[in-house]
């Protein structure tokens, strides 16, 4: 029983620990989640056409 425990604890340490990561990520400035998620922007996230989308972080930044 204390094995199940175990696998249960770490399996439950891991779920909060990946999420933090994402929403840290997600936190993180335009550049960073466009080049990690370039369709996220795409989505609507951002006005401009998606295929200048990759072009825009750039301006942000000015």
């Amino acid at each position: 029983e204390k094995s199940k425990l175990d696998e249960d604890k770490k399996g439950k340490v891991v779920d909060p620990s990946h999420y933090h990561a994402m929403a840290s990520e997600h936190s993180s400035p335009g550049p960073a989640l466009h080049e990690m998620n370039p369709a996220t922007i795409s989505s609507g996230l951002m006005p401009n056409p998606p295929s200048l989308t990759p072009f825009i972080p750039p301006l942000r930044t000015d």
